[in-house]
């Protein structure tokens, strides 16, 4: 876990430096429409970049497992929007950091205080979820957006978009 941690941390700091490459945005183009490309847009750089690596590696197992159709475009867009609700407070480096620290320190406990941030990075899927249902995005993107993190949900398609995010 030490070693994902410091892997993250290095990620983090090269989105600072490097940003998103004009083939990564023109991914992103391709697989939403404008309001969604808005939300994305609202994220921090390296939340954004997460969700790309995410959306690419989501991506690599359809062309492997030979997925097409709507399913396709659902588990990219899915992949790519994971995260909004995290567009609710800016997580920087450090923050990300400190929370961690503080949750291995505390527990869940920390999930109940009541500080904007936590609550936003703790309840995020939740968050995500309330606003794509909003944009009216398919019930089945709102699922997989909403329990990106439940781990009791067997789930076929929320099992790649796990397995993507984690490895990511």
């Amino acid at each position: 876990m030490f070693l994902y941690r410091i892997k993250q941390f290095n990620r983090g700091i090269w989105a600072l430096i490097k940003g998103i490459s004009d083939k990564e945005y023109q991914f992103v183009m391709k697989n939403l429409d404008e309001q969604e490309l808005e939300l994305f847009n609202s994220l921090t750089t390296y939340d954004r970049q997460h969700s790309i690596r995410v959306a690419k590696d989501v991506e690599n197992i359809i062309i492997s497992e030979n997925i097409i159709g709507e399913r396709k475009d659902i588990l990219i867009k899915s992949a790519l929007l994971h995260d909004i609700g995290k567009s609710k407070a800016k997580f920087f480096i450090i923050d990300r950091a400190i929370l961690v620290l503080i949750r291995k320190l505390y527990g869940n406990k920390i999930c109940s205080l009541n500080n904007n941030k936590i609550k936003v990075y703790y309840n995020h899927a939740y968050i995500g979820y309330e606003i794509l249902k909003k944009l009216g995005l398919p019930d089945r993107v709102l699922f997989l957006v909403k329990n990106h993190h439940e781990e009791k949900i067997n789930d076929y398609d929320l099992n790649i978009l796990k397995f993507c995010d984690n490895k990511n």
